[in-house]
């Protein structure tokens, strides 16, 4: 009698076992489901600001500087802080002729301003030595005009 007892309670207990690790699975999903599409909406906010801002491209770093895109078609590009062995205000290295960062945007981009006056940032824009610029505008097909604002080329080869 005591092992059909004892029988009946390791079943009891292990299906109790079962149900836990069943709706710990179960949480566990529903937790990864609720952050997936935490993270989606969160993708989709800052897509839905840049819009709002007028922007095709919000802020990217692009070595010791910045740039974006506006609705325009204005490519802007200026000094930021320092940042992965660039000092605050030089270009990132373009390597190849598809590397620049925006790239991808290069039908879109209508006009380029690299650097700003002094009032706004007194950093100039500067090539860092020995990186490769060349290949900057390369295949802007619409590009029509590039204005330089406190640049420093002492760098450029």
């Amino acid at each position: 009698m005591k092992d059909k007892n004892l029988y009946k309670k390791s079943k009891i207990n292990k299906l109790k076992i079962l149900s836990l690790v069943c709706l710990g699975i179960l949480l566990m999903g529903i937790f990864i489901s609720v952050n997936i599409n935490k993270e989606s909406s969160i993708v989709t906010n800052i897509t839905s600001k840049a819009k709002l801002a007028g922007e095709i491209v919000t802020p990217q770093t692009w070595g010791g500087c910045e740039w974006k895109i506006e609705s325009s078609g204005k490519l802007f590009i200026y000094a930021s802080s320092a940042t992965n062995g660039y000092a605050a205000g030089e270009m990132g290295d373009i390597t190849n002729t598809t590397s620049a960062p925006w790239y991808q945007y290069r039908d879109q981009i209508k006009t380029v301003q690299v650097g700003q006056s002094a009032q706004y940032n007194a950093t100039p824009v500067k090539v860092k030595a020995n990186n490769k610029i060349g290949g900057m505008f390369r295949e802007c097909t619409n590009l029509t005009s590039v204005n330089f604002v406190n640049i420093d080329f002492s760098n450029a080869t």
